[in-house]
């Protein structure tokens, strides 16, 4: 099949590329202790905190845990001694090409699935019923975009919020819920939850955007947890690291171009076509 993709597949598409900013513990600078690149997704809950657990397990039992818990970390530090003064700010905007255009910021509403009350994670959770999950309160804020894509400047932040599964997702997986983004859309990404409803006292309320619309197209997003000792694994493309406490996904951006980063793939239909 990979020998057909490479002889017969004539479609290019620009697969957009984004970055994972960990942070293990306070203070959070503007310097992560740890920059995971990504292509496809950002997953973290009861599943990833499972799989985390049984990692511990498998390398603790090797004498190998401290390999597990940084993997790559060699390779996924980044040089931050410029602190991003080249790089992406959060507020630019970017249009199908990936270029920026600060003056883009549009005042429409958020551009969110219709869908909102889908169940995404349900065969996870039979799968995990062996597992004892004690969700910690997280802390999300995230930069949302209109119907065209256009970064807004007001961020939404939903305090405490206890969550079954996130995910941060750029390519679309079978079975996903919600409006995906497209892979190949500059500064769009996919956010997807299920959360908790362990509370309905008044101060709450106010932070129940996500149980009511759990999917939402977003350019950046920081999970935190709320309480500075809490920690949480995160899965990047099926790929276990943490913990953390704090993470922040944007926009791989080339610091010469200011444009978004791509990696050019084939396929055998264009992806933004498909209904």
């Amino acid at each position: 099949m990979s020998e057909a993709y490479a002889r017969e597949a004539d479609q290019l598409v620009k697969l957009r590329l984004w970055e994972c900013l960990c942070w293990e513990s306070p203070p959070y600078t503007k310097t992560p202790h740890q920059l995971i690149p990504f292509c496809q997704r950002v997953e973290m809950g009861k599943h990833v905190e499972k799989k985390g657990q049984e990692e511990i397990y498998q390398y603790g039992a090797m004498g190998g845990i401290n390999s597990m818990l940084y993997r790559n970390r060699a390779n996924t530090n980044y040089n931050h001694q410029q602190e991003y003064k080249n790089g992406y700010d959060e507020y630019d905007d970017l249009d199908e090409d990936g270029y920026t255009n600060n003056g883009a910021h549009d005042s429409s509403s958020n551009f969110n699935s219709q869908n909102n009350n889908d169940n995404k994670y349900d065969d996870d959770d039979l799968d995990d019923l062996d597992f004892d999950y004690q969700p910690i309160p997280l802390d999300i804020e995230w930069q949302p975009v209109d119907m065209l894509g256009r970064a807004q400047i007001q961020t939404i932040d939903q305090k405490s919020q206890s969550l079954n599964a996130l995910s941060l997702s750029s390519c679309p997986r079978w079975g996903d819920k919600g409006f995906p983004a497209s892979p190949d859309k500059a500064g769009v990404i996919h956010l997807y939850t299920k959360v908790i409803d362990t509370s309905k006292k008044k101060k709450f309320q106010e932070y129940a955007l996500l149980k009511n619309e759990p999917s939402q197209h977003v350019r950046s997003c920081i999970v935190q947890s709320n309480r500075q000792s809490d920690k949480f694994f995160i899965m990047v493309d099926d790929q276990i690291y943490g913990k953390f406490s704090r993470i922040k996904i944007q926009p791989m951006i080339d610091p010469t171009t200011k444009d978004q980063v791509f990696m050019p793939i084939r396929t055998f239909f264009p992806v933004n076509n498909v209904v």
